[in-house]
């Protein structure tokens, strides 16, 4: 329904290709719904029913759909967690507000929210402003984000 989860999808076969990892990427249904946390909970329990992830961690491409991974594996009597007596480890994305209550607590990738308004906003004045020379066009802006270590991996 966005472009958010392709836009990381691309990020994370980056990086693992940097790092000469080989990345892995779940094929899931397609889903047109804002509905993240039950599309979360039916594809885990899907893939869970039929033998599971080819890792024990999974990274969703955003929190809420974390919250629906947690609760299908909840639901199959798996445990969720980075311990050696672990099943699954489970990290997202955007450091939802919920993610830190959540059990166990969503290890998760925080985004500096007040640096995205800041550069919107001057992009879009940039971009209004005829006179200005400093036009970037279409280039992409990384930001630094804070990883944040919690118990789900």
């Amino acid at each position: 329904v966005n472009n958010n989860a392709s836009a990381r999808q691309e990020a994370y076969v980056e990086a693992m290709q940097q790092f000469k990892m080989t990345p892995r990427i779940v094929p899931v249904e397609d889903a047109r719904s804002w509905d993240f946390e039950k599309f979360g909970f039916d594809e885990a329990t899907r893939i869970l029913k039929a033998g599971g992830f080819s890792t024990r961690t999974v990274l969703c491409a955003n929190d809420r759909v974390a919250f629906g991974v947690l609760g299908a594996a909840f639901q199959l009597g798996l445990k969720v967690g980075h311990g050696a007596d672990c099943d699954l480890r489970v990290a997202g994305h955007d450091d939802h507000p919920l993610s830190r209550y959540a059990c166990p607590p969503i290890t998760t990738v925080a985004q500096n929210y007040n640096e995205i308004g800041r550069l919107a906003i001057e992009l879009l004045l940039e971009r209004l402003d005829e006179k200005s020379s400093a036009k970037r066009g279409d280039a992409r802006i990384l930001l630094n984000a804070e990883l944040m270590l919690r118990s789900s991996a």
